[in-house]
């Protein structure tokens, strides 16, 4: 559940907290949820065996020297790991954290990543979005972290549509102000209003692929359960399931053109700190 608080400096915050569902969701929801979790077991564990030939003596040796140079840690925790890495020698040490940095500026703004994985390379789960929209009143600054679990469908998803929504809902409600400066109440509304929508949407998105009726739904066999995705060629159905089963936390800001109003969101667990150049 979100709920927001509206301080007298201007700044919204969202908050993930313990309160009991919203009790106006049918019922009917849940069980659904209920019903079909462990019919999509086969997408988390798809089974899917691959055999490989058995090494050569020589490939062994390979092998062996391509890591003849890695040391081991346990990260700092007595009996966890251990975990492989490699010593980097200058300059490759300061290349590779450049390269998986991914380090960015706008006018306002320098970001960089710590990760030291590439989802390119190993399949992270964070990701990061820093934008500046412009609109016929000014430029506004939007800044976002996730951390997503389970697997990426989810993290992907809201990090590519969360701020084309609320990009989208802004620059209307701006439009219908006559592109003057609306009232901090109102773009709070928004920020909680894109991320409800866009949590509503990946729940129909789901819910959409499957009879409502529950009996119906408890008459289904889990061949025709599966027949369901394997006959979509567009992987639109398993993204569907897995952005369900997976999820994401959420920390961003908004500022306004006039760097008067800052608006900061946060589901789950993630921290902001916000400061201004002048004040270092």
């Amino acid at each position: 559940m979100i709920s927001l608080s509206t301080p007298t400096n201007a700044t919204a915050l969202f908050q993930s907290n313990s309160a009991p569902c919203d009790p106006k969701v049918p019922l009917q929801i849940f069980r659904l949820v209920g019903e079909m979790r462990p019919r999509l077991s086969f997408l988390m564990y798809p089974g899917n065996v691959v055999s490989l030939a058995a090494a050569s003596s020589s490939e062994h040796l390979d092998a062996l020297a391509e890591v003849a140079d890695f040391l081991t840690t346990d990260m700092g925790h007595p009996g966890e790991g251990p975990w492989t890495f490699r010593m980097l020698p200058e300059p490759f040490l300061t290349a590779e954290l450049k390269r998986v940095a991914c380090p960015q500026s706008n006018r306002k703004v320098d970001s960089l990543t710590f990760q030291p994985c590439s989802p390119h390379v190993y399949q992270n789960q964070d990701r990061f979005v820093v934008e500046e929209w412009n609109f016929p009143g000014g430029t506004w600054q939007f800044n976002s972290i996730f951390d997503g679990h389970v697997n990426h469908y989810t993290v992907d998803y809201v990090a590519e549509m969360l701020p084309k929504n609320l990009k989208k809902n802004l620059g209307a409600a701006l439009r219908e102000s006559g592109n003057r400066q609306i009232a901090p109440a109102r773009v709070s509304q928004i920020l909680r209003d894109s991320v409800v929508q866009l949590d509503d949407s990946i729940s129909a998105n789901f819910f959409n692929m499957f009879p409502r009726d529950l009996r119906r739904l408890s008459r289904m066999s889990d061949a025709e359960v599966q027949n369901i995705f394997q006959r979509d060629n567009t992987g639109r159905t398993t993204g569907a399931a897995a952005r369900c089963l997976g999820g994401t936390t959420l920390v961003l800001s908004l500022t306004d053109p006039n760097e008067k109003n800052v608006w900061v969101a946060n589901l789950g667990g993630a921290a902001v700190i916000h400061f201004r150049h002048s004040l270092i």
